[in-house]
């Protein structure tokens, strides 16, 4: 019998789960449509699509599931009975604040959606005992554990300190703990190790936004590496060891110390026809480089795609020609948010010190040829 991470990741529109090998191998992948019956409270029927989605798992008896990790979308707030707030809702900054206290907030990836909710669904607001980003609304279901995972230091202002929940009139207790992509969860709950049918006191582990799960398992690591996330929508991402800022563009920190990530966000580029698609991101890329040269960075030749789009093989290959890079998969599988999860719970339960050291020896970039 195998071990097997147990990964899974709650998307916008649909939940993927993956057993994967310790080699980094996917041994089976699995995916099922989120439940959306009211989509206001779609949050608390991530659980349940998890269940789908996990009976659906093929070779499960050949795997010892040893370990669990968990991501998904963000920035998206949930609350205790599930009413959520999705990332791709526009909340807009309420105009009572200061022009001293504006930019703690509007610098926050949450706090907008928090404010929303405060101000919208005041009775579900004071009624939560906990406020919820995304994936932490599922690992406090499966382990009775409130958290809030933090891609890296640098991002707790991108979240919320102190002094702006104060500015807003939020309890700071309503918000869980700051923790590392990584860290313990908990084990999984009896009720819930019988509902998934996984063995009992599992080891549970925090993965994280998808996005930054996705740097970590395509192996963007490195200065100039390029991972482009497409699914419901699209993120080109590059490795950068500085902040650059430029228009069209969005720099945030790395889930590594000392780097950052710019990124091109393309918003639903699920709907777009191919060749729009690839001609935005050719654009993009191309306008990239030039930034990088200006900066003394060199972009890689060799672009990782993940997701759903990126089992397109028509879609690469114009992708490769147009932008002029390699295309590679990271260990040969499109869902860099897994094998981020994988990398995730190795550092969780002691394979290695950091999510760094594990990206980079978990993950090998394979060249497809189209």
């Amino acid at each position: 019998m195998t071990d097997c991470i147990l990964a899974a990741d709650i998307g916008t529109t649909s939940l993927k789960v993956g057993l994967i090998s310790m080699k980094g191998d996917l041994v089976s992948l699995a995916t099922a449509r989120n439940l959306q019956k009211d989509a206001r409270f779609c949050g608390s029927n991530w659980l349940q699509t998890l269940r789908f989605a996990f009976n659906k798992l093929k070779n499960k008896s050949e795997c010892n599931i040893i370990g669990m990790c968990v991501s998904g979308n963000g920035p998206t707030v949930v609350t205790e009975n599930g009413l959520t707030i999705r990332w791709d809702e526009e909340t807009p900054i309420l105009d009572d604040f200061s022009e001293k206290d504006n930019p703690l907030i509007k610098f926050s990836l949450f706090l907008p959606k928090i404010l929303h909710l405060k101000n919208n669904f005041p009775k579900e607001f004071e009624k939560s005992k906990y406020i919820f980003s995304g994936p932490e609304y599922v690992l406090y279901q499966l382990t009775g554990n409130p958290i809030t995972i933090l891609p890296e230091n640098r991002y707790e202002a991108a979240y919320w300190t102190d002094e702006a929940l104060k500015i807003c009139g939020i309890p700071t207790e309503k918000m869980p703990p700051f923790v590392e992509i990584g860290d313990f969860a908990g084990n999984l709950l009896p009720e819930q190790s019988k509902m998934l049918d996984l063995p009992k006191n599992l080891p549970v582990f925090c993965g994280g936004p998808d996005f930054v799960m996705a740097i970590i398992g395509s192996g963007t690591n490195s200065v100039g590496d390029i991972v482009d996330r497409c699914g419901t929508s699209e993120g080109i991402n590059i490795c950068i060891n500085k902040q650059i800022f430029a228009e069209g563009f969005r720099t945030l920190p790395s889930p590594f110390p000392n780097l950052w990530n710019i990124s091109l966000l393309i918003p639903n580029s699920n709907k777009m026809t191919k060749d729009g698609r690839v001609e935005v991101a050719a654009t993009g890329i191309k306008k990239i480089k030039s930034i990088l040269q200006e900066n003394n960075i060199i972009l890689s030749d060799v672009m990782v795609v993940s997701g759903g789009q990126g089992k397109d093989n028509y879609l690469n290959k114009i992708k490769a020609q147009k932008m002029n890079l390699k295309i590679a998969k990271a260990n040969n599988c499109v869902h860099a948010e897994l094998l981020g999860d994988f990398c995730a719970a190795l550092k969780g339960m002691g394979y290695f010190d950091s999510i760094l050291d594990a990206s980079k020896k978990c993950i090998k970039k394979v060249i497809q040829n189209y």
